[in-house]
């Protein structure tokens, strides 16, 4: 089945143009503190910014704007058929669907992706850029990942002026600052994965950050390894053997 652009932008229409619940549909049965959060975080909101759904009809939203894509083969029998299917699983907690798709299905931003991998090339026009469009996601309510491996390390000359690079560290830092000043979709605070190659020069300093509980604090931080490295984990461990 060929679709087209035309079809796709209907399609995008309908899974936005959410209609009331079906009245035969149960209620979800939230404790209170589960609810606040939902509200806080999930909910639509009036020009005001008062949460303006309830919980039946947040739910609704979202199994209504995910299943649209039944529009695709069938009609819209099948769409509500199967939107019921996923508000049941939803409401049952039997699937939760991640922030993004709570937050915004059936909304304007329509970005339901959690995770966006950028570059970050050895350049500074490459690496300002790149910390633009994480802005842009986490505005959205997308986090990143990001490898600092392609970066020189610590204090390497700089052809272009003659100075020295301040390494990748210095470049996590202010990814994390600037993420410090951004929530995810306005709901919570940003989220970032940083790696780094285990033959990089600065890994030593990068594991130190990776102790550090106050520095990178909007970074999972990651260590990435090859088949290279295992091997000589095995040939290491066979080599202190026969040393003893």
């Amino acid at each position: 089945m060929e679709i087209n652009n035309d079809k796709l932008t209907e399609i995008y229409k309908i899974g936005a143009d959410i209609p009331e619940p079906p009245a035969n549909l149960a209620e979800p049965k939230l404790s209170e503190n589960s609810w606040y959060i939902g509200k806080t975080r999930y909910a639509k909101r009036d020009p005001s910014g008062n949460p303006i759904e309830t919980p039946k009809q947040l739910f609704w939203r979202v199994a209504y704007n995910i299943a649209a894509a039944e529009r695709l083969y069938s009609d819209e029998k099948a769409h509500i058929k199967m939107a019921t299917k996923f508000y049941k699983l939803i409401i049952s907690r039997k699937f939760m669907p991640a922030t993004p798709i709570l937050l915004n299905a059936g909304k304007p931003k329509e970005q339901l992706s959690s995770c966006f991998v950028l570059p970050v090339p050895d350049s500074l026009d490459g690496i300002l850029e790149t910390a633009k469009d994480m802005a842009m996601i986490h505005k959205s309510g997308g986090g990143t990942g990001f490898s600092f491996s392609k970066l020189r390390p610590k204090n390497d000359i700089l052809a272009s002026s003659g100075g020295s690079t301040t390494g990748p560290i210095s470049f996590m830092q202010m990814y994390n600052d600037i993420t410090s000043s951004i929530r995810q979709g306005g709901v919570r605070r940003g989220a970032n994965m940083g790696i780094l190659h285990y033959n990089h020069p600065d890994i030593l300093l990068f594991m130190v950050y990776k102790l550090d509980e106050f520095s990178l604090t909007n970074f999972n931080i990651s260590i990435t390894t090859d088949k290279a490295f295992f091997d000589q984990i095995k040939i290491d461990e066979k080599l202190l053997a026969d040393d003893y």
